[in-house]
């Protein structure tokens, strides 16, 4: 899944309307925002995105290829095992939103 594909999956996930035509950078704004309410109202933890970046001729690590675009993959959707994984190769910068 690229993306833009994670990104509008994300929408879903958090019952966000948008224009069809809507750019990444807003729509990124708009989950952003759903999020920090729904922290702030109880109804989510505050971390549930890990977001990778991985060097300028990409990495593998876990099944996929990091490169210098952040891919965001969802807490949930990794074991304890792939996020030290993540978390320990130093060509990747991990961080949480």
């Amino acid at each position: 899944m690229n993306e833009r594909e994670n990104l509008l999956a994300r929408a879903k996930e958090l019952n966000i309307t948008h224009p069809a035509n809507i750019g990444d950078d807003k729509l990124k704004a708009k989950i952003a925002e759903a999020k920090a309410d729904a922290v702030e109202n109880g109804e989510a933890d505050p971390v549930d995105l890990v977001v990778v970046k991985g060097p300028e001729r990409g990495r593998w690590r876990i099944g996929r290829k990091f490169t210098r675009e952040a891919t965001e993959i969802p807490l949930e959707d990794l074991d304890e095992d792939q996020l030290e994984a993540l978390q320990n190769d130093p060509e990747l910068i991990v961080s949480f939103s």
